[in-house]
C-alpha cells in the first residue's frame, strides 16, 4: 500500500498504449518521466486495453475472404 508521501503516476489509456506499442523514442519518453514514482493502471484501463486487443483478434479472424480479394 502507499503513502501520501510516495503518490502514485494514474495512466490512462492513451500513455499505456504508447508505453506497449509506441515508438522506441516514444517509450524512452515516458520511461524516463514516469521512473521516480510508482505506476497504476485501474481495473477499467486494464480492461479496455484487453477489449481493444481482443476486438483487433476477433475482426482479423472473422474477416470476409471476398472482401480481401479487391
Amino acid at each position: 500500500m502507499q503513502t501520501k508521501d510516495s503518490p502514485q503516476h494514474f495512466l490512462d489509456t492513451s500513455v499505456v498504449r504508447s508505453l506497449l506499442l509506441g515508438t522506441q523514442a516514444y517509450q524512452q519518453y515516458f520511461n524516463s518521466n514516469l521512473a521516480e514514482r510508482p505506476l497504476y493502471i485501474s481495473n477499467y484501463i486494464q480492461m479496455e486495453m484487453k477489449r481493444s486487443y481482443l476486438i483487433n483478434i476477433i475482426s482479423f479472424y472473422w474477416r470476409d475472404p471476398a472482401k480481401m480479394m479487391h
